[in-house]
């Protein structure tokens, strides 16, 4: 996949409508292992869809989960799974 191809997809996948709460769905294995920024905020995402795509999305260095409502059980999971995942750089909770 090309450089731009990526930013397209980044850029795609932070607007899509194919992104719910349950987590994105209609994105292929080798997709998911070259995306690096993911912007969630806003789509009322479960912490469970969360943890499973730090664990599907290998090169994910930046994860934005802004305004979305995780609870202290999720939060707990997430940062689980972030102390386990060695590529997230930067994870971003406003209002969470």
């Amino acid at each position: 996949m090309t450089r731009q191809a990526k930013q397209l997809m980044q850029s795609e996948l932070a607007k899509n409508r194919e992104i719910s709460r349950y987590g994105v769905t209609s994105v292929s294995r080798e997709e998911r292992s070259t995306i690096k920024e993911l912007d969630l905020t806003g789509k009322a995402i479960q912490a469970q869809a969360v943890t499973k795509m730090i664990r599907d999305y290998a090169a994910l260095e930046t994860l934005d989960l802004t305004n979305n409502v995780l609870g202290n059980h999720g939060a707990k999971d997430i940062a689980k799974m972030i102390d386990e995942n060695n590529t997230i750089r930067k994870l971003v909770l406003r209002n969470c």
